[in-house]
């Protein structure tokens, strides 16, 4: 009996082994069958997650926030305050380019006024009788400018020449008028005596223009004879 023990033991232990072989394959099996895939199906489920949560702060951060603060109420009901975020907005500015457009006055041009002078108008008259007879000359002259308007208030100056019957100047005198609104300017000659055959009467100067207005310096003169018949 003995004997058989010790034949059929041996057979035994490696019924044994076999056995704890084959439990072994089979665990492989169960690990290959069941763990990989679902090692595989939680990568997945991890991988998706991770996409759902980044969507999802995607969309919390581009909605407004709300946020609830319980108020506590000493003495009544508490009550309820909600305060909302507005998600952060993004402002385009446009920037037109502006045009600035210089308009030059127009350039006015000021023409130059030259005064001019007309020859003394003269007349004569007579006073008195016997030796105490006297005559005497009125005259006058006129001052325009280049466009035809009368110059006021400009002084003239004349020279006044007694002339004998004989061509000879016996006496010079110099008087001034000054011009009116017209333009006139009037001069006067008196106590010529029956000797002054001749009075001569030139416009030697114009001053007192007014401004921007200059005279063109041409002297005019007139000529008045003694009145006849004298006696």
């Amino acid at each position: 009996m003995d004997h058989v023990r010790a034949v059929i033991h041996p057979f035994r232990r490696l019924r044994r082994r076999g056995e704890r072989a084959a439990t072994l394959v089979e665990y492989a099996l169960l690990v290959a069958v069941f763990v990989v895939p679902a090692s595989a199906g939680l990568s997945f489920m991890r991988d998706s997650a991770k996409s759902k949560m980044g969507h999802v702060a995607t969309q919390v951060a581009k909605s407004p926030t709300t946020t609830t603060t319980e108020a506590g109420g000493g003495g009544g009901g508490g009550g309820s305050s909600t305060s909302t975020t507005a998600a952060p907005t993004s402002t385009t500015t446009t920037t037109t380019p502006t045009t600035t457009t210089t308009s030059t006055p127009p350039t006015s041009t000021t023409v130059a006024k030259v005064a001019k002078t007309t020859a003394p108008t003269l007349t004569t008259s007579k006073s008195g009788s016997g030796s105490s007879k006297r005559w005497k000359v009125d005259g006058s002259v006129k001052i325009t400018d280049n466009t035809g308007a009368a110059v006021n208030g400009a002084t003239v100056t004349f020279k006044v020449e007694e002339i004998d019957k004989y061509g000879s100047v016996t006496a010079t005198t110099t008087v001034t008028g000054t011009t009116n609104s017209s333009g006139n300017a009037t001069l006067t000659v008196s106590n010529l005596t029956s000797s002054d055959m001749t009075v001569k009467v030139t416009v030697t100067n114009v001053t007192g223009l007014p401004a921007g207005t200059t005279w063109n310096g041409s002297s005019t003169n007139s000529q008045a004879n003694r009145p006849s018949p004298w006696s």
